[in-house]
């Protein structure tokens, strides 16, 4: 009775941090989509690069995606090692395989890796979800 806050201010408090989540994201994605334009205005104004490697940087971007929402939706198990270990594996699987596939072609559209992340990412998740089950 003394010692316990009001119940208020565990509202407040989560209501806090709450919004400074908020604006983190916020932030992050202004800052992301600002640097995407200046990019994008600096490739104009110098006529833009032929060689600009589009399918490797769509590919690490894919892979930070789907990797990190795995990690996220199991980030209850961080602690548990059988996870990085398979984690580890299947990245390494996977980048072996992207580097094999893209090292292949010349280009690729980017919006198949929007697709291979739709495809990706469910069964990665539930091959850590059945094997990692605590």
């Amino acid at each position: 009775m003394f010692g316990e806050p009001p119940a208020n201010s565990m509202t407040r408090t989560r209501i806090l941090v709450r919004i400074r989540d908020l604006l983190a994201y916020v932030t992050a994605g202004i800052t992301l989509v600002a640097a995407a334009i200046l990019y994008a205005v600096h490739q104009a104004r110098t006529g833009g690069s032929p060689a600009l490697p589009l399918k490797w940087l769509g590919f690490g971007g894919m892979t930070a995606i789907t990797f990190g929402y795995c990690i996220r939706w199991h980030s209850p198990s961080v602690r548990n090692w059988k996870l990085w270990i398979l984690w580890l594996a299947l990245l390494a699987f996977h980048l072996a395989a992207g580097f094999f596939l893209l090292s292949r072609v010349s280009t690729i559209p980017l919006i198949y890796f929007a697709g291979a992340i739709i495809i990706e990412t469910p069964i990665l998740h539930q091959i850590l979800y059945r094997y990692i089950r605590e």
